[in-house]
């Protein structure tokens, strides 16, 4: 697996590439998901809804909400790539 760390999203060409690099079958069904667990608005929250339209822009045929609060952390297992989304990400260390 690999980690990108980025402090304000995908918010440019190099980020997009280096997400896709892992990635190489451009015809493969490739999956994402955003967990919204530290963000106050979850769901609703601009960087979710515009990470959304980036993944699935990039050609993620699938980008689901993850809310690891209230789902089962081992969902994110299922998919090629996971965001998280807004927020501080230290809550997500106060989950058991």
């Amino acid at each position: 697996m690999k980690l990108i760390l980025t402090s304000d999203g995908i918010s440019s060409k190099r980020i997009e590439d280096e997400l896709m690099k892992p990635l190489p079958d451009p015809s493969r069904y490739y999956t994402s998901c955003i967990v919204t667990t530290a963000s106050s608005r979850k769901e609703k929250s601009n960087g979710a809804i515009v990470t959304k339209g980036k993944l699935t822009g990039l050609g993620f045929a699938c980008c689901d909400l993850i809310d690891i609060e209230f789902e089962d952390p081992f969902l994110l297992m299922m998919y090629d790539a996971a965001y998280l989304n807004d927020g501080n990400p230290f809550y997500l260390l106060l989950l058991k």
